[in-house]
């Protein structure tokens, strides 16, 4: 029986009870019997990670890991910007100019060499 992503997760999850985080849990793995490459993992657990490393950290140095700062990295690590359009990248239609590009190949690629001289 073949696991899928959330059952991946889920086991992973219940694996990690015994530990803080998810790196903790990772660097108590023998690299020699198991990978840790190629695992389903959630975005939460990175966040829990970061807020524990953070936490931790901003306890030892106050003045330098400020709140701001605990903002501006976690968007930058966990946030995505929003996709932008690519319509500009779509061509017009060979036959009738005024009209997108269908998808798929183009008709002329499906005249044959000799035919075409």
């Amino acid at each position: 029986m073949t696991l899928h992503g959330r059952e991946r997760i889920k086991e992973l999850g219940e694996a990690m009870r015994s530990f803080r985080t998810l790196g903790e849990y990772y660097a108590s793995l023998d690299p020699h019997t198991h990978n840790v490459r190629r695992r389903w993992t959630s975005r939460k657990m990175y966040e829990d990670e970061f807020a524990a490393i953070w936490e931790k950290q901003a306890a030892l140095h106050p003045t330098l890991l400020t709140e701001e700062l605990h903002r501006q990295i976690k968007h930058l690590l966990f946030y995505q910007r929003p996709i932008k359009a690519q319509s500009h990248l779509i061509g017009g239609c060979e036959l009738e100019p005024a009209s997108p590009a269908p998808p798929g190949p183009r008709w002329s690629a499906a005249i044959p060499r000799s035919a075409t001289g």
